[in-house]
């Protein structure tokens, strides 16, 4: 192997990924893609922020952050998430999805998350959906990515960087 191709590969290996802004969500912090735009939906009932790129024309693109505190739900864990995760998606609108399926984030967040696409009331043309939920103590936070072009980082650098406030 040339001295070149070793050099390429380990200035490839050394890269560190996509840009982030920080946010928070009650007592986490998380990873948004760079220079998106917040939109405060929240509720008495629940902490609510939709982020979206500036140029948003052909994608349609948007990952919501959804904080809510549902301590019998996030007790009861993730095998219940799970089946309440993939009756909420039987509800949409021609929708076609993945079975439910679990994961930990990298700071030890268990979650669930379901992949599909539906297409919205209104519209004609299909949209992806990812939708995951994360278990932080007594809060459900839900991760729910919507575009009609797909950019599965930008859904991941969202629910795999939820950490404690200062952490």
């Amino acid at each position: 192997m040339s001295f070149k191709i070793l050099t390429l590969a380990a200035v490839a290996s050394c890269s560190s990924g996509p840009s982030v802004d920080r946010a928070t969500i009650g007592s986490l912090d998380y990873s948004v893609p760079s220079g998106w735009n917040s939109r405060d939906l929240s509720t008495s009932q629940r902490t609510m922020v939709e982020w979206t790129p500036t140029d948003n024309e052909d994608a349609k693109e948007s990952v919501t952050v959804i904080r809510t505190e549902l301590p019998a739900i996030a007790k009861a864990g993730a095998g219940y998430v799970e089946a309440l995760l993939g009756q909420a998606q039987a509800s949409l609108p021609d929708g076609h999805f993945s079975a439910p399926a679990p994961f930990t984030t990298t700071h030890g967040f268990r979650g669930v998350r379901i992949e599909g696409a539906f297409v919205p009331p209104g519209q004609a043309q299909r949209y992806h959906r990812i939708h995951a939920v994360v278990i932080s103590g007594s809060a459900l936070l839900h991760v729910v990515y919507t575009a009609r072009v797909a950019d599965r980082e930008s859904f991941e650098i969202v629910v795999d960087s939820f950490s404690n406030r200062g952490a």
